[in-house]
């Protein structure tokens, strides 16, 4: 994990979670997504913490820092983080993107019941590296024992991280998405439509230019 894109992502939320899961390690969770971390040193208190994230003190006064002792990595502030679960889906990432309001919000579909999960783009961030050097990251879908599903990055046998999916499906939402389909249809056709005029047009001067180059031959003789 890119411990500096963390912290980006902690100032940006002015949350941050230490975890310290028995039998696993160290955890940094914001809130809305928690992170495998277990490469770093065991810390403790704010100034350590802040001084691993690399924080500039008056950043720091901004964030609201709790720390946790989980006796699982089968259950970290109700996530299950071990490498398999019980139920999980696998997922497929969609190929179109969805921006309410401006936010980057990427799509998995559960391949098994086909439900939707969105979530922030930015929150794959400090996992960008591993992400594209490694050829083994896929994404499966889990549920606490509320129901609510998440999203699970994982490396091989190793999980990277967890997401909370973000509920960008409303009303207004779905009107909003009907309505720039329309316009892409509507627009579409037209660009379609120019573009076959504009081809048929060269073919007719194509054809207009041999007629008279064959009546200057015609000419000459």
């Amino acid at each position: 994990m890119k411990l500096s894109k963390f912290a980006n992502l902690v100032k940006n939320g002015g949350r941050c979670a230490v975890l310290h899961v028995a039998g696993s390690g160290i955890w940094l969770s914001t809130g809305t997504a928690i992170y495998r971390a277990t490469e770093l040193p065991d810390m403790e208190g704010s100034e350590q913490v802040r001084t691993v994230l690399d924080m500039t003190a008056d950043a720091w006064k901004k964030v609201y820092l709790t720390e946790d002792w989980p006796e699982s990595v089968s259950n970290v502030l109700g996530l299950n983080l071990a490498p398999y679960a019980q139920g999980e889906q696998d997922t497929e990432k969609l190929k179109v993107a969805a921006a309410p309001n401006g936010l980057w919000c990427s799509a998995c579909r559960c391949k098994v019941d086909g439900e939707l999960i969105f979530y922030n783009e930015a929150y794959l961030a400090p996992l960008a590296e591993e992400i594209k050097k490694s050829e083994y990251i896929y994404y499966t879908a889990r549920q606490t024992e509320a129901g609510q599903r998440y999203l699970v990055v994982h490396d091989g046998m190793d999980v990277l991280a967890a997401i909370m999916p973000m509920n960008i499906l409303k009303e207004e939402y779905i009107n909003d998405l009907a309505e720039f389909q329309a316009l892409c249809m509507e627009q579409f056709y037209k660009d379609k439509e120019r573009r076959e005029a504009v081809i048929e047009e060269a073919e007719d001067d194509a054809e207009g230019a041999g007629q008279i180059s064959m009546e200057g031959v015609e000419d000459g003789e």
